[in-house]
């Protein structure tokens, strides 16, 4: 287990006495500079295991209807979402959350399969963009539904929008922080500060 979520999965639920701390019965000394922040590593844990809990219905879905991993679909998604339905190679692995290598190789899987393909534009030749192919633009609108229900069912029913908005929002500072571009439109007038309390 990654040492970081080892942390998390130890975060008090109860404070007993400095730097210690119960949890599942055990009990655990810690430094107290971890203990000062143990809400924000318990959101951290709550991020993680509401990702996984969605993703893996997620992924086990697309494998079942489409016999494909799911990182193949966040390609499509990420494709469908960039201007003109053309994405740079920089930008994909940047959004991805992938190195450079990394995306190229899940890119050549895809355009193996016929599901994207690859090329340049006249205004910038150096750079490569990733574009769908008929199979691939097929390919999403299949899944697009069934994915769709799960987001909502799993997660987005569950969530009101200001305390959606809030989320990101607050998670945006986090993600500037690790030098990530922030997936957040601007604050409007009327929504609260992540700084501030639910209106």
């Amino acid at each position: 287990m990654p040492p970081l979520f080892f942390a998390a999965g130890l975060v008090a639920s109860e404070i007993v006495a400095p730097a210690t701390i119960v949890r599942y019965y055990l009990t655990v000394e810690l430094p107290e500079e971890l203990l000062k922040y143990s809400d924000a590593i318990d959101a951290l844990r709550a991020i993680g295991r509401v990702r996984w809990a969605v993703m893996d219905v997620v992924g086990k879905q697309v494998a079942e209807q489409e016999d494909i991993p799911f990182d193949w679909i966040e390609v499509l998604i990420e494709v469908v979402e960039a201007p003109d339905e053309r994405i740079k190679m920089t930008d994909l692995a940047r959004l991805t959350l992938r190195s450079k290598s990394g995306a190229t190789r899940l890119v050549d899987r895809l355009e193996e399969a016929g599901l994207v393909q690859r090329g340049t534009s006249p205004e910038d030749r150096r750079a490569v963009y990733v574009t769908l192919t008929d199979s691939g633009r097929a390919l999403f609108e299949r899944v697009k539904a069934p994915v769709t229900r799960i987001l909502i069912d799993r997660f987005a029913a569950h969530v009101s929008p200001k305390e959606a908005r809030f989320i990101t929002l607050a998670l945006a500072k986090v993600l500037k922080a690790n030098e990530l571009e922030p997936i957040v439109a601007p604050l409007r007038p009327e929504e609260p500060s992540p700084t501030g309390g639910l209106r």
